[in-house]
């Protein structure tokens, strides 16, 4: 957990030195720096949740992490690995890399897949209930 809080702080010292705003993407085409935004904004729920429930994380938000983590990889690789000049991005993603090694998404997305089902189930279970107003 040490090393992720490191990692944490060097993250969010590159956010102070950037206030208030992320670090320039003007550069990028208007669909990717929206793609980078979100991710961030996501990512980094995901990554502070993390960290205040010392090393906990709901199901949802370990396969979101992954998603994204997997998305921003794409991202950089598209963008040849450099989104802005401060290398926030690809913190980023060490960042969400070393937080996913102490978690378990498969066991994550099974847990969803079964909630899921449950819901379903739940839900299409015929209502013993009449309705009087329908005739």
């Amino acid at each position: 957990m040490r090393k992720i809080l490191s990692m944490w702080e060097d993250h969010t010292e590159i956010l102070v030195q950037t206030f208030p705003s992320l670090p320039s993407l003007d550069h990028l085409n208007p669909n990717d720096r929206d793609d980078l935004e979100l991710l961030d904004l996501y990512m980094e729920d995901c990554l502070e949740a993390f960290i205040v429930n010392k090393g906990h994380l709901e199901p949802r938000f370990v396969v979101l992490l992954y998603d994204c983590k997997c998305d921003l990889a794409r991202l950089l690789k598209k963008l040849d690995g450099v989104a802005d000049g401060y290398g926030y991005f690809e913190q980023l993603l060490a960042l969400s890399k070393e937080v996913l090694r102490h978690l378990n998404v498969k066991e994550a997305r099974l847990l969803l897949e079964r909630q899921a089902t449950r819901d379903c189930e739940t839900d299409s279970s015929p209502s013993t209930e009449t309705d009087s107003e329908i005739t």
